[in-house]
């Protein structure tokens, strides 16, 4: 039996040739840790890159921190602020090298997942937070003062709330706004617990909306976009046929009976989250809003507010 087909991740570091740094063909590794966050790049340039690791090409940043929810966590949330603003503005300086002109950005914010279930709800919560701008430039009085990059955000919901499919609403809000950006916002799937909530990903390879939890929709990518689309996530689950495949792996037992299946079958549905989760999705989304505000120089507000 392959303990492989139980285990799932949505997090490029956790694939063996990355953890192990491997080297491989078509795969570069850049890592450094700045103020207590590390910071690992890995770009996948190749057709054989992409069969090592299991991913589209493009470039995969994680930012790997402490816990920010606990009080007295303000200087790690700058760090990690920080830290994720740089990364932002790096994948946006690279989609640019690939246009003839670097111009103002319009930046969609897509808040995906459901805001129901706390596990899911780190989209939604950041796109609450965004201080959108894209609005205020039709306003003549009040364009001059604005940033040079615009803001605009939605939060999709999921099709089982909607009936609609997420990518046709993204791709009626990309054209409304005339976006030349998408961050899409998600929560992802880990192997290891430790990771919960201490992990971003930024890739600019783009994003399959629900394939954390194996319900795979349509990719929001720059192909079905026709704009650059950055997707930034946080690992907020682990499968319960991941946790068994590793407890055994703890125990010395690199490949699991064949009777376990079943329980491993069943595992695939379950998935565990942190106790804490709401603190955690609620300190992360801050961050990651704050980052993406700055990164567009957008109008500071108190978070959540909205500009009317």
């Amino acid at each position: 039996m392959d303990k492989k087909e139980y285990l799932h991740t949505d997090l490029a570091i956790e694939n063996e040739n990355v953890a192990g740094r491997l080297a491989t063909e078509g795969v570069i590794y850049e890592e450094n840790e700045e103020n207590g966050v590390s910071s690992l790049t890995v770009k996948i340039t190749d057709a054989a890159g992409e069969q090592a690791l299991g991913r589209s090409k493009g470039t995969y940043i994680t930012l790997s921190f402490d816990k920010l929810w606990d009080i007295g966590e303000k200087e790690g949330a700058a760090a990690v602020t920080n830290a994720l603003k740089k990364a932002l503005e790096s994948l946006f300086n690279e989609s640019e090298e690939k246009e003839s002109e670097k111009k103002p950005k319009r930046i969609l914010v897509v808040g995906l997942g459901n805001r129901a279930i706390t596990a899911d709800a780190m989209g939604p919560s950041v796109s609450d937070r965004i201080a959108v701008t894209g609005h205020l430039a039709e306003e003549p009085a009040l364009a001059a003062l604005l940033p040079k990059d615009l803001l605009f955000a939605i939060a999709p919901g999921v099709i089982g709330k909607t009936g609609i499919e997420t990518f046709s609403q993204v791709k009626n809000a990309v054209e409304a706004s005339r976006a030349t950006h998408v961050i899409a916002v998600d929560s992802l799937a880990a192997l290891s617990v430790d990771r919960l909530s201490r992990t971003i990903q930024l890739t600019d390879s783009g994003i399959v909306p629900g394939s954390g939890v194996g319900n795979h929709r349509a990719a929001l990518n720059r192909k079905t976009l026709g704009v650059p689309v950055i997707a930034l996530g946080v690992p907020s689950i682990v499968s319960s046929s991941t946790l068994v495949c590793e407890a055994l792996e703890k125990a010395g037992i690199s490949e699991p009976d064949p009777a376990l299946r079943p329980i491993l079958e069943n595992g695939k549905s379950f998935f565990v989250t942190l106790k804490d989760c709401d603190a955690a999705t609620e300190a992360l989304a801050a961050v990651i809003a704050d980052a993406i505000n700055q990164s567009a120089e957008a109008i500071h507000t108190r978070p959540g507010a909205a500009i009317h």
